[in-house]
């Protein structure tokens, strides 16, 4: 995995001080719900229920959350935030490997791909963790939204695939019980993450 963690800081590095674009100045420069001066948990839920900026309307109140603390680490200074973006996909990456390892544990492919579930599960999250597909989610700072949504997906399939293995009944409510924990969370992040279920 380290090699795969110095792959996404070389592929993804140069980016650590480019500038807002986009959507960025909307939802973050120019969004005053996300301007957290304390911390404390009602600044946190207010920027997370009021940064969406439609009254009414809450939506992505995690990734709001997330960028409101960000704010308050270093105010609109770029490199916290891509830093975090690319914390957030380093970590996927790491969770992704655990998933397709663990997937190699269910009974029927446990005994089929015993000897080469390390190097299958490397190879197919270090193609996931390098592909060019994830150049915008990780270097454009308003798209942590995709990548935490994807951080908790993948955390929900592991946490169910774990689920699956566990030989105690209390382990296996504590799994499915993250499982849907983090599929609320990938929920809260971005609504491509209702097709959990």
């Amino acid at each position: 995995m380290a090699v795969i963690f110095f792959g996404i800081l070389v592929v993804y590095g140069n980016s650590l001080y480019c500038d807002w674009h986009y959507d960025d100045l909307l939802n973050i420069v120019y969004n005053p719900a996300i301007r957290m001066q304390s911390f404390d948990l009602e600044s946190i839920m207010k920027a997370a229920l009021e940064g969406h900026q439609q009254p009414g309307k809450i939506a992505r109140p995690l990734a709001y959350a997330s960028f409101a603390l960000n704010y308050m680490a270093g105010g609109l200074d770029v490199f916290g935030y891509h830093l975090v973006n690319l914390g957030i996909h380093a970590s996927s990456a790491a969770v992704l490997f655990l998933l397709i390892r663990n997937i190699f544990q269910l009974p029927n492919l446990r005994t089929r791909y015993q000897c080469q579930v390390e190097a299958i599960a490397l190879l197919a999250t270090a193609f996931w963790a390098l592909h060019p597909l994830n150049v915008t989610a990780v270097t454009y700072i308003v798209q942590r939204m995709a990548s935490m949504a994807a951080l908790f997906y993948l955390l929900a399939l592991y946490c169910y695939v774990k689920g699956r293995l566990a030989t105690s009944n209390w382990h296996r409510v504590f799994l499915y019980s993250a499982c849907i924990v983090s599929g609320l969370a990938a929920m809260a992040t971005k609504e491509n993450a209702f097709m959990l279920p």
